[in-house]
């Protein structure tokens, strides 16, 4: 799902469908307050990087500041952006209400919060650079890189990460693409023609392709009758379907 300056996010009819990240993580790291939530594919895969993290360096200081966010609480946060940076660089810095990734319960905001009760800026340096350097292996993409603005319309956040999946983050990751660019790269892979192929890190194979729109009425999405598959709209213009083809023991 495409969510920028340009494609608002629709907010789902259904409620439920967020998990609080309080109560549901695990010891290696630490979270602002209980009202965060993220839905649950993102927070399984959470646990799973900071698990990873805390076993590579030893340190357990990642804190959660901030995950899914109302119509409100993004309105709050661009009003103190135009406090800020004035009103016309304000969206660099906070998306406008309706706009945000964080509206979808898949992107997070990193900090660190020391033993001793210290808050410092995730940048991604020294130790934690593991984060910034692995976690495309548990599904998630740094968002917003510096020489990715063009595309983005977001300044550098290099504590901002958003969960696409395992299978995409991978093919990300190998062409250096942001998010904006591979959805732009998976309209050239249509079913049953050219589909994308990738395998990830445990030899996981998945095979992706793209099936646009229809100009009206409901869209006929074709799908495999022999392995398992997720369909997203990619809130734009069509539909990418994810098929997951062997998973080497």
């Amino acid at each position: 799902i495409l969510v920028n300056p340009q494609h608002a996010y629709v907010f789902p009819q259904q409620e439920g469908y967020l998990t609080p990240i309080y109560g549901n993580k695990n010891v290696s790291y630490k979270v602002k307050d209980t009202e965060l939530a993220l839905n649950s594919p993102t927070l399984q895969a959470l646990n799973e990087m900071m698990a990873a993290f805390e076993g590579e360096t030893g340190l357990h200081d990642i804190i959660i500041l901030s995950a899914y966010r109302s119509i409100a609480q993004q309105e709050s946060i661009y009003q103190q952006k135009i406090e800020e940076k004035g009103e016309e660089n304000a969206g660099l810095w906070a998306a406008l209400p309706g706009y945000s990734e964080h509206h979808t319960g898949y992107a997070i905001d990193l900090g660190i919060y020391t033993d001793q009760g210290r808050s410092v800026g995730f940048s991604g340096q020294g130790k934690y650079s593991f984060i910034t350097a692995n976690a495309f292996r548990y599904g998630f993409i740094l968002r917003y890189e510096g020489d990715k603005t063009n595309f983005t319309g977001t300044a550098n956040e290099p504590w901002h990460f958003r969960y696409v999946g395992r299978a995409h983050a991978f093919a990300m990751a190998q062409k250096g693409y942001c998010l904006e660019e591979y959805i732009d790269y998976l309209r050239g892979f249509s079913f049953g023609q050219n589909h994308l192929r990738v395998t990830d890190f445990d030899g996981v194979e998945y095979e992706i392709y793209f099936v646009p729109a229809a100009s009206a009425g409901d869209t006929a999405v074709p799908v495999p009758t022999n392995m398992p598959y997720t369909v997203s709209g990619n809130n734009v213009d069509g539909f990418i379907v994810t098929c997951t083809k062997t998973a080497n023991a």
